[in-house]
């Protein structure tokens, strides 16, 4: 019986600091709903993957091509003509975006 007593007094105690520690929204069953996939945003000449176009690009995709260096290149931005091959013409691409456009689309 006293067993017993203590292990209802341990619940007991155990149940206001289990309630304190989740969330309003948890208990009352407004959470937001969790996205089930992702969606990949690809951005043109960003090599480096770091979310924009800078010479840094340039220069990675110039050293993978001059023989690695242990560069590693997220190939499909690097590909900014769209002919399914990462060489200097990207890079030229890239260049020549950077210096103002020169009226150069990025794809």
């Amino acid at each position: 019986m006293k067993r017993r007593k203590h292990r209802l007094t341990a619940l007991l105690l155990a149940v206001p600091m289990m309630l304190a520690v989740c969330s309003p929204l948890a208990l009352a069953g407004d959470l937001p709903p969790i996205p089930l996939t992702t969606k990949k945003t690809r951005v043109a000449g960003d090599a480096n993957a770091d979310k924009k176009v800078t010479l840094e690009d340039a220069v990675a995709i110039s050293r993978r091509l001059a023989g690695g260096w242990n560069v590693e290149i997220n190939t499909d931005n690097a590909d900014v003509n769209a002919d399914k091959k990462v060489d200097l013409k990207d890079v030229v691409l890239i260049l020549r975006y950077l210096a103002d456009g020169w009226e150069v689309t990025l794809q």
